[in-house]
């Protein structure tokens, strides 16, 4: 049998206790007067040509699953340009596989938005109810009539998805999830208690709140890599994964910092930073740039000092670090010109 390694997993996310001592919210100051440092990613940009034909076909993959209550929803969600990030993220990926990748994104996303904005993202056993209900999906187990509309459109994409894949990286695929899954019911867990994660913790954690283990392991089909599982789990290799992850988590959590603030979310580096640390917003913010800047310039160092695997083999690895190198890069990209982390009148003139 395969021996799938994992990212290493917390023990928060072993345990059903969590290391951090409950506090109150506390609102941060206005953000309007912070100064967001440019974060130091010293790649290319690119940008697949079907980023435009693959944005407006999700919109229409979300509608036609019902994926948003309001119409209104249905208009933000299109200027968020989840094509546009899965294009800068798969320069090179068909027009189908590309597709697929959009419409993971936005699975994932909406998902995201179910628990930040919609209730259940406080409710941690409700959440892990759900979580169960879409791992069994992703086992095999057929729709039923009062799943929700979140899992039938898993369902669908999960159908597209399978032939295109090797048991091996379904295996890999679900475990990440899984995981994935698990570090939400945290993030749940301390909504529901008011609990604001140690900054040690939340370093631990966010790599796997965000699911982006999962969307990398989508590159290998979009990007047509082929890599064997023993240099998949090379240390090395997986070094650079995490420092990828890392990357782009603290890059997201500097640009969705005004929109946690004002939803009154506290899984943000940031704000974990400023009140463990007693430091001002800006100070919380510089870190938090220094952070992603210290991310990036490991994963240079560390792409240096690869080990060969023969000629073949080393052609796909090149293949996937030149991928994660796109994939901070072209993050950042769409971070910096989606409406996705807009608040206020600037969410409002974007919609408009």
């Amino acid at each position: 049998m395969l021996k799938v390694m994992l990212p290493q997993l917390p023990e928060s996310l072993r345990s059903p206790l969590i290391p951090s001592v409950p506090q109150k919210w506390e609102p941060a100051e206005p953000v309007e007067q912070l100064v967001l440092p440019e974060l130091y990613c010293p790649f290319i940009s690119v940008l697949n040509q079907h980023a435009e034909v693959v944005d407006t076909r999700t919109i229409a993959w979300v509608r036609h699953h019902h994926l948003l209550v309001r119409e209104a929803d249905y208009q933000h969600f299109s200027v968020v340009r989840l094509g546009w990030l899965a294009a800068r993220t798969n320069p090179t990926a068909s027009l189908n596989s590309l597709q697929m990748v959009t419409d993971w994104c936005s699975w994932f996303f909406i998902r995201d938005d179910y628990c930040d904005e919609w209730g259940i993202g406080t409710r941690p056993e409700a959440l892990r109810r759900l979580h169960a209900r879409f791992l069994a999906i992703l086992g095999g187990t057929p729709l039923d009539p009062e799943d929700s509309a979140l899992a039938g459109a898993l369902h669908e994409l999960w159908q597209r998805t399978l032939p295109e894949t090797t048991e091996s990286w379904r295996r890999r695929f679900v475990a990440n999830l899984q995981t994935f899954f698990a570090a939400g019911v945290w993030e749940a867990t301390n909504r529901a208690e008011e609990i604001i994660p140690d900054v040690t913790t939340y370093l631990k954690m966010r790599p796997f709140t965000g699911g982006l283990y999962a969307y990398i392991d989508l590159f290998e089909l979009s990007e047509e890599i082929c890599l064997p599982n023993d240099v998949l789990q090379d240390f090395t290799v997986q070094q650079l994964t995490t420092k990828a992850n890392n990357a782009v988590c603290w890059a997201n959590d500097i640009m969705s910092l005004a929109k946690e603030i004002k939803q009154g979310d506290i899984h943000n580096v940031i704000l974990s930073m400023r009140q463990k640390q007693t430091l001002t917003l800006q100070q919380a913010v510089d870190r938090a740039a220094a952070l992603h800047d210290a991310e990036v310039r490991a994963f240079i160092e560390l792409e240096l000092r690869l080990p060969s695997f023969g000629f073949e083999v080393d052609e796909q690895l090149h293949r996937y670090t030149s991928t994660l190198r796109g994939f901070m890069r072209g993050s950042l990209d769409w971070l910096y010109t989606s409406a996705r982390y807009l608040v206020g009148q600037a969410e409002e003139d974007t919609v408009q």
